[in-house]
């Protein structure tokens, strides 16, 4: 059996941290299909990209998008907590319970632990200490549940060397595990089997940690730093430092408050609100030098360089700057600086990052290094006795290479019936297209929907089957039917919808055609046309398109139907009527005056006429004169002058849906006929005599003037005021 040191496991902070939600796989293409079976089906094979990575001394744990949790490494424990004893040099996937996802891991030195969806705490691997708390010191192959206090969660976790912390949603802090050099901070130096509150400082909760290998840190809600466990003493004549069993107050640079930290073995690493990276205790503390520091120093980075991520471990550190690069410092006897050398750093160095790729996060392991990089693949580097890197092999890297995820597909299920290998039907095995598609035929079945499994291996292992609840659907195929389009009209630049609907098994293919010399020809129509193929959409119609017919055709195996045609109309863009103005009328009695105007504007505008028989005051419609006839397109209005409507106002009003104008009015005037002795005499207002007629004339007429009454025409007579007239003898 290995020696177990007392070394640190990555940290919260250190553990790479993308997010960890599941992504869902592609469905079948096609996913419909004849009940006779024979259709061609292609699956995307799963993808397992890292979201989340924490690093132990010789395993390594990760979250992949898909949701579930893997690891590779050293498996003497059963810290990959696959079941077995064997180690892996590339990722398999950990037996999570039943149901459960894994949404936050940290690895410990030789075991690891995580949370669940379901709100518990899981521990699996090394449990000489009690550092899986559950209640035992049996290691477990498989995740485990922790004994957490009786209706606390835990929300934050943190595995060190061989201790265990978490925050709970009560707000307290808890630890278990080894307690030798007072990790657990709950006063004691007794090992814990199961959670035991950390005794924070009074009034002081807790919302970041980090657990080393001999150090334990927090951040507090005061903004203050707290250590406990290993705490440097700058004494050199002390040679162990010194141990405090119970949280005590870092002491930070002044006027600096940490907002990340880092616990290693025997120092830690510390991001200062004021941008700055410290670091403190024994060793590599990338000040220049390697002395002990019992209070935080500046780490000297690269000028104009701030880190915003840190990560350390057992002796060395990694940080990402606001350059986007990576940064290495410490030890490096197993390339895990990821320089290209093997020489040790004292102060930062860049990591050799493939070319094209950004890291960013990184977490460091014993003596391995890891990195997520933005193009979705994780790389490791450094020591790899026991394929902790992930890479298939058991070299250590001096530079970083890519954490092997090769996915193989090695059968798919159609409501349990497997699919054949295309080409060959005695086979079952899916065939792989190298694009990261694999086909495989549907067996028969009878029509409805069924799951979809599909068994696939991750690096040669199986992994859980993946299902799509009704990812195929079986049809009895039938013929296409079609509805006809709706003729439509619209107004020039507005758009035009042709819409279908069809039925028939496999779904019909929709197809579109156009005719513009009335259904004589017809052409393809590709532009416009909804990814159904059931809507037509002419975005933007002009005048040139009217009149052009469109028709659909629903094609399958079956047969074809066509649908009869619809019409497009399109109108002018409307404009707002224009209207001329109708001039003054001066008739003689008896005679007709005719008032004209113009009328534009698109649609053409009707014209209607409008009379005033009190001088403008009140207007009404034309029909209040009589004697007042427009012309059939409203231009022309055509009035009979009478002593009625001697004085009226005629005005014009044209309207369209655009809108409406008025013209401004104008003037009838009536005056009487004029003739040699014939016409009315205004000198004499009473008629006193009986006046004879002794002329003819074809229209004879009596005008009355005030009281003067004038024979006109033969045998006409007027014999006193109120006037009588005859027509003819």
């Amino acid at each position: 059996m290995r020696v177990r040191r007392a070394v640190a496991a990555s940290t919260m902070v250190g553990a790479l941290v993308l997010g960890t939600a599941a992504v869902a796989q592609a469905t079948p293409v096609p996913d419909q299909g004849p009940n006779t079976g024979g259709t061609a089906v292609t699956i995307e094979a799963p993808k397992v990209s890292f979201t989340s990575v924490s690093a132990g001394v010789f395993h390594t744990v990760a979250i992949a998008d898909n949701g579930r949790t893997y690891a590779w490494g050293d498996n003497e424990h059963g810290e990959i907590g696959d079941g077995s004893s064997l180690n892996r040099s590339t990722p398999v996937e950990v037996a999570t319970p039943e149901g459960v996802t894994f949404t936050s891991i940290s690895a410990g030195a030789y075991h690891s632990i995580a949370i669940g969806d379901d709100g518990k705490t899981y521990a699996w691997g090394d449990n000489s200490y009690g550092q899986l708390g559950d209640g035992s010191k049996t290691d477990q192959p498989t995740p485990v549940e922790v004994a957490a206090p009786e209706g606390v969660s835990f929300t934050s976790i943190s595995a060190g060397g061989n201790t265990s912390i978490a925050i709970g949603n009560d707000g307290k802090t808890y630890a278990w595990g080894s307690n030798g050099y007072g990790t657990i901070g709950d006063g004691s130096k007794t090992d814990q089997p199961t959670p035991v509150e950390v005794a924070a400082p009074e009034g002081v909760t807790f919302t970041s940690i980090s657990a080393g290998g001999l150090t334990s840190l927090a951040i507090g809600n005061d903004g203050k730093t707290y250590a406990w466990g290993y705490v440097e003493s700058g004494n050199p004549d002390d040679q162990y430092g010194m141990y405090e069993r119970t949280p005590v107050e870092v002491t930070t640079p002044e006027g600096v408050t940490f907002t990340s930290i880092s616990a290693g073995n025997l120092h830690s690493l510390a991001i200062g609100d004021d941008g700055k990276a410290y670091a403190w205790g024994y060793g590599q503390l990338s000040d220049s030098s390697s002395m002990r520091q019992p209070t935080p120093v500046e780490v000297a980075v690269p000028a104009g360089v701030t880190f915003t991520s840190i990560s350390t471990h057992f002796a060395h550190s990694l940080a990402i700057g606001n350059d986007g690069k990576t940064y290495a410092w410490g030890p490096n006897q197993f390339g895990q600086l990821g320089d290209t050398s093997w020489t040790d750093q004292p102060t930062p160095v860049e990591v050799a990052v493939p070319a094209g790729v950004t890291f960013t996060s990184v977490a460091t392991g014993g003596f391995s290094s890891f990195a997520l990089g933005e193009d979705g693949k994780t790389y490791a580097w450094g020591w790899n006795p026991t394929g902790q890197l992930g890479d298939g092999t058991v070299r250590n890297r001096p530079t970083p290479v890519e954490v092997v995820s090769e996915v193989a597909l090695t059968g798919i299920m159609f409501d349990g019936l497997a699919g054949t290998t295309p080409g060959d039907p005695e086979s079952t095995v899916p065939v792989d297209n190298g694009d990261g598609t694999w086909s495989i035929v549907t067996p028969a079945h009878e029509a409805g929907p069924v799951d979809v499994v599909v068994s696939w291996t991750l690096n040669g292992i199986a992994q859980t089957p993946i299902t799509y609840p009704g990812g195929f659907t079986y049809y009895t195929p039938t013929a296409p039917t079609i509805t006809n389009p709706a003729d439509q009209t619209v107004t020039e630049g507005d758009p035009a919808e042709f819409t279908v609907t069809t039925s028939g098994e496999p779904t019909p293919v929709v197809t579109w055609e156009a005719s513009r010399d009335g259904g004589q020809t017809w052409a393809p129509v590709t532009e416009g046309i909804s990814s159904d193929g059931l809507t037509l959409m002419v975005a933007s119609s002009v005048l040139a398109d009217s009149g052009t017919q469109y028709r659909a055709t629903a094609a399958n195996t079956q047969g074809e139907a066509t649908s009869a045609p619809a019409t497009l109309t399109v109108n002018p863009t409307p404009l707002a009527p224009t209207i001329t103005n109708p001039t003054d009328q001066m008739v003689t009695l008896g005679d007709s005056a005719e008032f004209t105007i113009t009328a534009g504007g698109t649609p053409t505008p009707e014209v209607v006429w409008e009379v005033s028989r009190n001088g403008g005051t009140t207007w009404e419609a034309i029909r209040a004169d009589p004697d007042a006839t427009p012309s059939s397109n409203g231009w022309a209005l055509r009035v009979v002058g009478t002593p009625t409507n001697n004085g009226y106002l005629y005005r014009a009003i044209a309207t369209n849906s655009a809108g409406q104008a008025t013209s401004t009015p104008a003037k009838l005037t009536v005056t009487t006929p004029t003739g040699s002795g014939n016409g009315p005499d205004q000198t004499n207002n009473e008629v006193t005599k009986e006046l004879a007629v002794t002329g003819i004339h074809p229209n004879p007429l009596l005008w009355i003037t005030g009281l003067t009454a004038l024979i006109l025409g033969a045998g006409l007579i007027a014999t006193n005021r109120r006037a009588k007239h005859r027509l003819g003898h």
